[in-house]
């Protein structure tokens, strides 16, 4: 690893001309000198210019440093990982538009045969996420749809970073959006479970969780109440996983679990309903799956004495910035 001159640049004393130089001069430290290094740059080096990189505004992020992060990505991710990560986390940018494109580029790199580059790219998708709405860092379970079981080996890397996204919303499960960040990685970590028999063992502390319906975060109504659409859809992934390929964890009354799906059935948004049914269907077909969706049935029933469905509408801090909300659909 390169050794790089310590500095560091508070541009809140810069004003007028001088700020802009500046700017421009750390600009091209990081697209001609940084990101092309053919050695990787130390992060202790990349932290010293986070007060420059909360500054960047989106058009700069786009035109200037994304063509070169993703250039340098491709050509050597082992190299640019890390220090792509590291921008990405000094950020104050929404980047959920650029989310789709750049997790997919993460993704490839999960199947390295190195481990520090997996490693790195573990820490590079996570900035990411935190760097989008809560509903683009739904993004995450696109992570887990390639896996299947002869390709765990790409899956097990997420899970020491998604448990502790779990962890985190244990230690505050009062804070709503980092409860909706937790059951995205839960959503994941029960599926890469469900894979084999020595990965389900070694979550079994996330399994024991998920499955107390009296102390879990993802069924307690304060959640439930503020929970945007994309984590009702993880929720719904979540339960129905549970329900097909950890049933024996399950218990024989499941009623908070069974009701928190009836409230995903009955969402105002199409997408969650829509969602819901699909995964109901799959359960129905399961060994023991009919007596499981009579009693869901038993719990939307129940609701509809309490609560009117309405539809047509998006989750609060979901809807895009400007123009008129999109329709949400026939019911479901």
């Amino acid at each position: 690893m390169s050794t790089w001159p310590r500095f560091e640049f508070p541009l809140c004393k810069f004003r007028g001309k001088n700020a802009f130089q500046v700017k421009k001069f750390l600009l091209d430290v990081l697209t001609k000198t940084i990101l092309p290094s053919k050695s990787k740059v130390s992060v202790v080096f990349l932290k010293q210019l986070s007060s420059f990189l909360r500054l960047l505004a989106h058009e700069e992020f786009k035109t200037l440093l994304l063509p070169v992060m993703t250039k340098a990505m491709l050509r050597s991710p082992e190299i640019a990982l890390s220090a792509v990560g590291s921008i990405l986390a000094s950020m104050f940018l929404n980047l959920s538009v650029y989310m789709s494109d750049q997790s997919k580029m993460f993704l490839t790199n999960l199947r390295s045969k190195e481990e520090n580059t997996r490693e790195d790219e573990i820490e590079g998708t996570l900035a990411l996420g935190r760097q989008c709405s809560i509903q683009s860092r739904s993004s995450v379970l696109d992570l887990v749809a390639p896996f299947r079981t002869n390709t765990l080996s790409s899956a097990v890397p997420l899970i020491p970073s998604l448990s502790k996204v779990v962890d985190n919303a244990v230690k505050q499960s009062a804070q709503v959006a980092i409860v909706s960040e937790a059951v995205h990685a839960a959503a994941c970590l029960v599926k890469i479970a469900g894979v084999d028999l020595a990965t389900e063992q070694s979550l079994a502390e996330l399994l024991t969780l998920v499955v107390d319906t009296e102390k879990c975060m993802f069924y307690q109504e304060k959640f439930l109440a503020g929970a945007g659409a994309a984590a009702l859809q993880s929720l719904t992934s979540l339960i129905t996983t549970l329900l097909i390929s950890h049933v024996d964890k399950v218990g024989s009354t499941p009623t908070p679990m069974l009701r928190s799906l009836a409230i995903c059935m009955m969402s105002s948004v199409s997408s969650v309903r829509r969602l819901a049914v699909k995964e109901v269907s799959k359960l129905s077909n399961t060994l023991g799956g009919a007596g499981i969706v009579t009693s869901l049935v038993g719990e939307v029933v129940t609701l509809l004495q309490t609560r009117q469905v309405v539809t047509d509408s998006q989750a609060r801090g979901e809807a895009p910035p400007g123009g008129d909300l999109p329709a949400s659909g026939d019911i479901p």
